[in-house]
């Protein structure tokens, strides 16, 4: 028979600690490279940062209108409808919801039409030719974000537009432009449409 020869389990402790002072020790022999690399770093990551086109953002939010709002609008259909305004229910006459007029003003906030008008207001030297305004303006387009944030608490959904661009002032301008501009194509067609 073969004979293996087992040693019994020893019992002295093994030699895999760690000591927080060698450790410590090395943390200050290394401290000129530790510092080195991170100085280094750190000044690569600035000039790349500094090298990024400065790139702002510029919102504008928009609230569903009160009846208050449109009563200007409701008061021309009134007019319009050959109703005195002394008897009758006033919810019975209105002829436009303020929940209508927030639908109309975002759908011709999606014009590009609108838009386009803005664009060549706003940045009348942009692209010389015709396909190159059209790429101008196809860029800023893209970067134009309607966005919904949903109000629990009131039941309403608020939008808001969102433009991003390298000139500040400009891409300010053409949001508050173009939400100007939207706003009176709404009260227009809406007008037109009491008309009809």
């Amino acid at each position: 028979m073969n004979q293996q020869n087992v040693s019994p389990p020893s019992h002295e402790p093994m030699d895999d600690e760690i000591s927080l002072f060698e450790l410590l020790d090395v943390l200050i022999r290394k401290k000129y490279l530790i510092l080195g690399i991170t100085v280094l770093v750190s000044l690569f990551a600035l000039l790349y940062s500094l090298q990024l086109p400065r790139i702002y953002r510029a919102a504008i939010y928009f609230r569903p209108p009160t009846i208050n709002d449109i009563g200007m609008l409701n008061a021309g259909a009134l007019g319009n409808s050959g109703i005195d305004g002394q008897s009758g229910d006033v919810r019975e006459i209105l002829e436009i919801e303020p929940s209508k007029v927030y639908r109309d003003y975002l759908t011709h906030l999606q014009s590009r039409q609108i838009r386009f008008q803005v664009f060549e207001e706003v940045f009348p030297g942009v692209g010389e030719g015709d396909i190159e305004k059209r790429r101008a303006f196809d860029g800023l387009n893209a970067s134009l974000v309607l966005y919904g944030k949903e109000d629990k608490k009131k039941d309403v959904v608020h939008e808001y537009l969102t433009l991003e661009g390298g000139e500040p002032e400009k891409i300010a301008l053409y949001l508050n432009l173009l939400a100007e501009r939207v706003n009176d194509f709404t009260v227009r067609a809406l007008i037109t449409d009491l008309e009809l």
